[in-house]
């Protein structure tokens, strides 16, 4: 949760995924500390900015000269319902048209998320990162 403070997972899904666009940056308010006795939080990420999350989502798609690998999967959700409609067009006409993106394992082509799962990986077995793009 601490990802996408000061949102509470909640509240993301009631009034962000698939509603409005949203950058949960280091210095989102809430996430570098607290008041009182509440603990400290710190983004393992550093700032992400919107052209980040297009970069990482034309990665995905293939717009590269090298396929993403296996495992690395570009879904689209409009409606919240995955579609295909958008495989031709890439995922910035679907976010243009109000669909969600994800990445699955995108720690396999982004690598601030490759950093953050290999440190993970000191002291977890299996991690892996999934990105959620809304518009």
């Amino acid at each position: 949760a601490d990802l996408m403070a000061p949102c509470s997972p909640d509240d993301f899904f009631a009034n962000v995924w698939q509603r409005e666009p949203r950058v949960f940056s280091l210095s989102s308010r809430g996430a570098e500390g607290g008041s009182g006795d509440a603990p400290r939080r710190r983004r393992p990420l550093h700032d992400q900015t919107w052209a980040d999350c297009c970069d990482m989502l034309a990665f995905a798609w293939g717009a590269v000269p090298f396929p993403p690998p296996d495992g690395c999967d570009l879904l689209v959700f409009e409606g919240k319902q995955l579609t295909y409609a958008y495989d031709a067009q890439g995922p910035c006409a679907a976010l243009l048209n109000g669909a969600s993106c994800v990445v699955n394992h995108a720690e396999y082509i982004w690598p601030p998320m490759t950093r953050v799962c290999m440190a993970l990986r000191e002291r977890l077995v299996h991690v892996y990162c999934n990105t959620y793009v809304t518009p």
